[in-house]
């Protein structure tokens, strides 16, 4: 059976991804540094002829301090020679007396699509499958999505034009683009969701949605909407037909006043003077420049429209990051006050068993039914906070999420179950805070 160890006694190693790996998921390649028992001194840290040791005389234990053993008689083990009554004659020159050296293995670490910013991986090694490393991931920021859970979100940029008449457009996703089709009448910040087009779940059965905001580009000044310019030449073509010498369209009154001017072509343009010689005007009828008017209040109006838009918007990101850190301030207080009164109860179900192991008796009934006592004490803590263990039966189908699997061997359940479980895990609520380590039992 392996020996177990706590999360809080691995390393922690910071390990960052892009946002594209972490959409599909990569295998990377680690050499961590472990540390392993010193072969000179068998982990001791001393090495040389080993002697009684002069604090204890070779008994292992010393007699309390007067002082600090009112009501609490009896020995405590030596701290010198730990109790074992011996010591040694120097410390270890290869490990410096520490008792155990550090070694670099090269793992292999498999990363899942899906992970997200701030989960760990769990690094394992040897024959036993010992965690020797903690895997802290972080996410670097990308240029293009924002990412909330699984779900995504950008801005994708559509000139004015398409954004009015409707355009096919394609938009870009993690695997690939997809065609959409831009309604007419879109307006900057209309948002659309694209089912299944966000980031992997870790399970990989089911994938988050692409949400995606329009925004308006600025349409170059040097090319006008061809709808305002084909409006505009037709309105010129009318007006010159209308005012040619030789179209009949005026009634008889309107010959009439037709004598009291004269119309004359200079140089392209049409000069009006009335029936005293003076000119009226030398510029094109109004309505001819109508179309061009209408096309620069709806481009300021767009531009008014986005201005609005963007200050709402960089407004919306103010309050929910300001929201969001109030949140997570909170949480932090929160957590911190829980495991404070998780850890005082701790001290004083240690203190008990602390006094326990210390005192000389030869009932070992008692001394056994002490240690029931304290363990019972503990489940009932871990209970109060929430706290279940993950023990499988055999024969249970193995779940990646609450068991940790450490040999494949030939049992007696069905393959691709749990065969033994070497030690139990434990979960609070969703969230599982250490996995069952099983044996799975394969086909003979």
């Amino acid at each position: 059976m392996p020996t177990s160890q706590s999360d809080d006694s691995v390393r922690r190693i910071p390990l960052e991804l892009t946002l594209e790996e972490a959409f599909s998921g990569l295998e990377r390649e680690l050499s961590i540094e472990q540390p392993t028992r010193c072969r000179t001194c068998s982990g001791t840290g001393r090495t040389g002829r080993p002697t009684r040791c002069p604090q204890c005389r070779g008994r292992g234990r010393v007699a309390r301090d007067k002082r600090a053993s009112i009501g609490r008689p009896g020995s405590r083990r030596c701290p010198r020679c730990e109790g074992s009554g011996t010591v040694s004659a120097s410390q270890c020159a290869i490990c410096d007396g520490d008792g155990t050296r550090w070694q670099e293995t090269a793992v292999s670490v498999d990363v899942p699509p899906g992970i997200e910013d701030g989960q760990g991986l769990r690094v394992t090694a040897g024959a036993d499958q010992q965690p020797i490393a903690i895997l802290e991931v972080t996410i670097e920021p990308h240029e293009r999505y924002d990412r909330i859970g699984t779900d995504l979100s950008c801005e994708h940029a559509v000139t004015p034009r398409q954004a009015r008449t409707g355009d096919a457009i394609e938009i870009e996703t993690l695997d690939g683009d997809v065609q959409f089709e831009v309604p007419p009448g879109t307006e900057a910040g209309d948002r659309f969701r694209f089912e299944g087009k966000g980031m992997p779940t870790l399970d990989g059965d089911e994938r988050g949605d692409l949400y995606v905001t329009i925004a308006l580009e600025d349409e170059p000044a040097d090319e006008p909407d061809r709808e305002g310019v084909e409006g505009h030449h037709t309105a010129e073509s009318a007006n010159r037909v209308s005012m040619a010498p030789d179209a009949d369209v005026t009634g008889p009154d309107e010959a009439k006043n037709r004598e009291s001017t004269t119309s004359t072509e200079q140089d392209g343009d049409l000069a009006v003077e009335s029936d005293d010689g003076d000119p009226l005007a030398n510029e094109r009828p109004a309505d001819e420049c109508a179309p061009k008017e209408a096309d620069e209040s709806t481009l300021e109006a767009y531009e008014s429209r986005i201005e609005a838009l963007e200050s709402a918007l960089e407004s919306t990101r103010a309050e929910f990051r300001a929201y969001k850190d109030r949140v997570e301030t909170r949480q932090k207080e929160r957590d911190k006050q829980a495991a404070a009164t998780l850890l005082e109860r701790f001290a004083e179900v240690r203190e008990d068993l602390e006094r326990a192991v210390e005192t000389d008796s030869d009932d070992e009934t008692g001394v056994k039914e002490g240690v029931e006592l304290t363990l019972r004490r503990f489940d009932r803590i871990l209970e109060d906070e929430g706290v279940s263990r993950i023990d499988p039966e055999p024969g249970t189908p193995v779940d990646p999420h609450r068991h940790e699997v450490m040999h494949r061997v030939e049992g007696d359940q069905p393959a691709g179950t749990v065969n033994s479980v070497y030690t139990r895990g434990y979960e609070l609520d969703d969230q599982v805070i250490r996995p069952a380590r099983v044996s799975v039992s394969e086909e003979a």
